[in-house]
């Protein structure tokens, strides 16, 4: 890990941001250990930060925003199994951004009027729009994993928004 990586977290006041456990006071360790050369220490990470940012693909956390550009800087040289969890944390970033989703979750909950959406989630798919080369790129990888995650983060991410 660059030492950069580390004054970059530190510069960020996490605790504005929320998990689905609460303030995200715990992600820039997460993502410290996420970017370690030690695979276990990694893929714990991974899974930490699976289940706060992205809490089971339905409930996406603030700290994403601020989060998503270090998962990407340790996707860039990561291991094939740790591609895949960060993968896995993406696509429950873009399931939680696509407008469709998010309207028909509301729907479902009993809104009859539709909650306009947080600046912080209309930026967060901004940055992964941002992404989609990457994504694209990946999305022909020889991997069938790899390949299908990020299939799916693309077709979440091209899902057009429509004011209901």
């Amino acid at each position: 890990m660059k030492p950069e990586f580390s004054q970059r977290l530190e510069a960020i006041p996490w605790a504005e941001f929320g998990t689905a456990y609460g303030p995200a006071v715990k992600v820039p360790d997460q993502l410290r250990r996420l970017a370690e050369s030690d695979p276990k220490a990694a893929r714990e990470a991974s899974h930490e930060l699976w289940c706060g940012l992205c809490h089971q693909h339905v409930q996406v956390g603030s700290a994403a925003l601020p989060a998503l550009p270090f998962m990407l800087e340790v996707l860039d040289s990561a291991s094939r199994g740790l591609t895949v969890a960060i993968l896995d944390i993406v696509l429950g970033f873009a399931l939680g951004v696509n407008w469709q989703r998010v309207v028909e979750f509301q729907r479902s909950r009993g809104h009859t009027e539709i909650q306009p959406e947080r600046a912080w989630v209309t930026d967060l798919r901004a940055a992964l729009l941002a992404q989609l080369p990457r994504f694209e790129k990946l999305a022909s990888a020889p991997d069938e994993e790899i390949k299908d995650f990020a299939q799916r983060i693309v077709s979440e991410l091209r899902v057009e928004r429509h004011d209901t």
